[in-house]
C-alpha cells in the first residue's frame, strides 16, 4: 500500500497525532510518499521506520499511489486536489 501525505503547515501540538498515524500505516506495511514541504516540518517532531519518498508536485504520485490524506483545513484539501 502507498499512501502520500500532503499539507501546508503542521502545528507543533499536531506531531503527535501525525507519528500515530505514520506508525499505523506503517505497521500495515505502507509506503510513505510526503510532500517535501511538508515533510521540512514534520521532520521536526516525526520519525519514520522507513525513509520516506519525497514528491512537490502532485503529477509525481498521481496514480501512485492508494490514499492521500491531506491534513490541514479547506484550503489545504483543495490545494490536494
Amino acid at each position: 500500500m502507498r499512501i502520500a501525505f500532503f499539507g501546508k503547515h503542521i502545528p507543533q501540538a499536531s506531531l503527535p497525532y501525525i507519528q500515530q498515524l505514520v506508525d499505523a500505516t506503517a505497521t500495515m506495511g505502507a509506503e510513505h510518499y510526503i510532500y517535501q514541504p511538508f515533510y521540512q516540518q514534520m521532520a521536526k517532531g516525526v520519525t519514520f521506520t522507513k525513509t520516506p519518498l519525497l514528491f512537490s508536485e502532485f503529477s509525481e504520485v498521481e496514480r501512485k499511489v492508494d490514499f492521500l490524506f491531506s491534513i490541514g483545513g479547506d484550503g489545504t484539501l483543495l490545494d490536494a486536489t
